[in-house]
């Protein structure tokens, strides 16, 4: 079992939010990296349930490469599906765990979990709306030529979040995407608020200084943890809950996000 979920509770004002969502309530869950907490997931699912969000955003990562497990992961989904629909957009690892990936991917869709690859949706709430739009990490891509560079390329990336964008339109945006260090991009386009993983908060905390190593951002990442702002974008950055290739958290417990909209 994972140790203790720190419940981070945020009020989140920006200035597009419609009125109607006023006080809605939405859990931020990243990077479970099938980790397990109690049998069944039921510490984590109970804990969830009494938080009573409206939404459920998840940004990627709930299965790892290296275990090509799956149960942990869909224990928390099954559990938590019935209390707020579920909104999900893929990490790294679904695609590096190749066919188990593809199969978790099946069964979220089994279960009702709302994937969005690469699209917008509206959320509808009090007869107003906001734009929910969803991008795949960069690892989607297959192992073709030049897939390598491609998927860690923030050229590539860009190539895809233009395509998306031409979706968008006028009103508020969120946005799920698992890869924070492309705040820049996020900003540039006006998105209103970006859900974002990935950094697991620099998996080791010394207090004054922050996060030690986060993946694509190297040694003291900028972009770890918390609400950073950029222009009128706000990107709210989860600790995640599991861990991936370093094992150990250090002053970093797992994270679950509650933000409630102003």
């Amino acid at each position: 079992m994972t140790g203790k979920i720190d419940i981070t509770k945020i009020t989140l004002k920006a200035r597009r939010i419609p009125d109607g969502f006023k006080n809605t309530k939405i859990l931020h869950i990243s990077d479970l990296h099938n980790a397990c907490f109690g049998n069944g997931q039921k510490v984590i699912i109970e804990t969830i349930r009494g938080l009573a969000p409206d939404y459920i955003f998840i940004t990627g990562d709930l299965i790892d490469r290296k275990y090509r497990k799956m149960r942990n992961a869909i224990d928390l989904i099954k559990g938590i599906k019935a209390i707020a629909p579920i909104y999900y957009v893929t990490g790294n690892h679904e695609w590096e765990s190749k066919e188990t990936g593809r199969v978790f991917l099946e069964k979220l869709h089994e279960v009702g979990v709302n994937i969005l690859h690469d699209q917008v949706i509206n959320l509808e709430r009090n007869g107003q709306s906001i734009q929910l739009m969803g991008i795949d990490d960069p690892y989607c891509l297959n192992q073709k030529k030049d897939a390598v560079y491609d998927r860690v390329s923030s050229k590539f990336f860009l190539i895809r979040f233009r395509k998306l964008l031409k979706e968008k339109k006028k009103g508020c945006v969120f946005l799920l995407s698992h890869r924070p260090e492309f705040i820049h991009f996020y900003a540039k386009a006006g998105i209103d608020v970006v859900f974002s993983g990935h950094a697991h908060g620099g998996q080791i905390r010394i207090p004054g200084i922050g996060g030690i190593l986060a993946p694509h951002q190297g040694f003291f990442p900028k972009y770890a943890e918390g609400i950073v702002k950029e222009n009128n974008t706000l990107m709210i950055i989860s600790r995640g809950l599991g861990n991936s290739t370093f094992p150990i958290r250090i002053n970093n417990h797992p994270e679950l996000i509650l933000a409630t909209l102003e």
